[in-house]
């Protein structure tokens, strides 16, 4: 597909001021930049405007996907096929790991005129970091790839997505559905300096693992991972996020019950996996005294609430406009006896 600008979009370009740049000046700078300092190549960027569509099934799939993610728009009747927003869609310069990187280009655009170009290029500048990161960890990559799963064991976790957001990427990867959502399978490449990176497993790879229907082995291996990496903690939800988190252990002497908690991980990241950590289901009946609810607020937080209690459907209304689209994971309260999810008596 030939590129092309969309229309509307364009400011008088006979200024030399940076804040008047158009939006066609700004996609060259974007291009030549991310190609010159981050290692994009030129013909692997494409550029998508808003209201592209395309009667492949693949694309509008893809396109279907940029608009749950990017747009909210989780019906897609309206937009089926249709691109909500404009993309430069580029491929990753990072041998050994395969991966599209999207960029909101008219959003960005806003950014640019507002506060200069520098600044709206600081959100590729922080990807080309994770990338510089990552080159460091070329061993693990080689251990992914050597087909014996004992080396790259220790290196997978699970991170929980939304399954109607992500579905388009979450084909041919390996995870485990827990009602709306999935805990899906990662690589941990590097969590330094404040910078997570992190590659989805492939179901191709474990069969070159040897471990080809072992899929809840696997998971259950990451699972285990997952908490001995980010340490499961609660603070007490009338105090909010003060730095009194609980590394590791928690005890019903840790914590003031008023009938709710908040659950996640020490570092908070991807913290609604700390839930099924192993032990931490059976911790919280415990604690709480029973049977609870639970309600995820978006992949880093988890609020526990004592079963029947009014306000878990209150906050699991407000999870699905709070927080980033991207962070969002479930809408739904889900009950559990201490060893297992459910929804509507039925295990999640």
């Amino acid at each position: 597909m030939k590129p092309h600008v969309p229309t509307g979009l364009f400011i008088p370009s006979n200024l030399e001021d940076e804040e008047t740049m158009t939006y066609e000046d700004f996609l060259d700078m974007l291009k030549e930049k991310a190609n010159e300092e981050l290692g994009f190549e030129l013909d692997k960027m494409t550029f998508y405007p808003k209201g592209y569509t395309s009667m492949d099934p693949q694309t509008r799939e893809w396109i279907n996907d940029c608009n749950r993610r990017f747009s909210g728009d989780k019906s897609g009747t309206l937009s089926d096929g249709i691109l909500m927003e404009d993309f430069l869609s580029m491929e990753t310069p990072l041998g050994g790991i395969s991966a599209e990187h999207r960029i909101a280009t008219a959003k960005m655009y806003e950014d640019a005129l507002a506060h200069g170009f520098d600044h709206a290029f600081r959100n590729i500048s922080e990807l080309q970091k994770n990338l510089q990161a990552a080159d460091v960890k070329q061993e693990q990559l080689y251990q992914r790839n050597s087909g014996n799963y004992e080396k790259i064991r220790p290196h997978l976790i699970i991170r929980p997505l939304n399954f109607q957001l992500h579905q388009q990427e979450l084909k041919g990867c390996v995870y485990r559905a827990v009602g709306d959502f999935v805990l899906c399978l990662y690589h941990l490449i590097s969590d330094e300096n404040q910078m997570l990176i992190t590659s989805k497993i492939k179901r191709e790879e474990i069969r070159e693992w040897g471990m080809e229907n072992r899929e809840a082995k696997i998971i259950d291996d990451a699972i285990e991972n997952t908490a001995r990496i980010y340490p499961a903690c609660v603070y007490d939800s009338r105090k909010g996020k003060e730095a009194d988190f609980l590394s590791g252990e928690f005890t019903e002497k840790d914590i003031t019950i008023m009938g709710q908690l908040l659950l996640s991980t020490f570092k908070t990241t991807n913290g609604a996996a700390a839930i099924f950590y192993p032990g931490v289901m059976q911790k919280m009946r415990k604690i709480i005294g029973g049977d609870f609810q639970v309600v995820f607020m978006n992949i880093n937080d988890v609020m526990i609430f004592r079963k029947g209690n009014k306000m878990a459907n209150y906050f699991a209304q407000s999870a699905k406009t709070s927080g980033k689209l991207g962070e969002m994971l479930s809408e739904k309260v889900y009950m559990c006896d201490g060893e297992s999810l459910c929804l509507n008596g039925k295990t999640a």
